[in-house]
């Protein structure tokens, strides 16, 4: 409502560029993820399912992890150590991960990325003190873990999503993320 010589009249038109539900749905996106989530094929929202999780728990388990060595060892030494031991492996398990491909499925080698870095954090509790003589060990089995998960994570979204849902997806598991 707007006043025009002391009188009011309603306007038929809006001043705002973008719409009340467009501007709301930018502020409040979370009611939109539910919806768009079952547009999504079954695999593919089990693979946003756990790759949330993942995240989440690796979130959560780095920071244990660097805590538990600097309690373990008090040597920023091991924590670099630790750290620097599994880029290379990561490497080697994408290449391991291409020759293997043939035999195995995608979800395979998501499973097995998710062993090891199960068996990654069995290692660091059950090593306890000893933890600094096995660092490079524990280090390498965490990438074993991150190398074996991611290379069957990103052809395993591809082959369960379709040129048609992709960007969905992808902005879900982004969205899902964030928070």
């Amino acid at each position: 409502m707007f006043f025009i010589n002391g009188r009011s009249r309603t306007h038929q038109f809006s001043f705002h560029p973008i719409s009340h539900h467009a501007v709301y749905n930018l502020l409040h996106p979370w009611h939109l993820i539910p919806s768009n989530y079952r547009k999504l094929h079954k695999a593919a929202r089990d693979i946003t399912t756990i790759n949330q999780l993942i995240t989440l728990a690796y979130a959560v388990g780095g920071a244990f992890t660097t805590v538990y060595l600097w309690k373990e060892t008090n040597d920023v030494g091991s924590i670099v150590k630790y750290n620097l031991i599994q880029y290379p492996v990561i490497l080697l398990c994408y290449v391991i991960a291409g020759l293997i491909l043939k035999k195995v499925q995608f979800k395979h080698l998501i499973q097995i990325g998710v062993f090891f870095y199960i068996l990654n954090y069995l290692l660091l509790i059950f090593l306890g003190k000893s933890v600094n003589q096995f660092i490079l060990l524990v280090g390498f089995v965490q990438g074993l873990g991150a190398g074996f998960y991611w290379s069957g994570y990103g052809p395993f979204t591809y082959k369960t999503t379709k040129d048609t849902n992709r960007d969905l997806f992808n902005a879900l598991n982004a969205s899902i993320g964030s928070f």
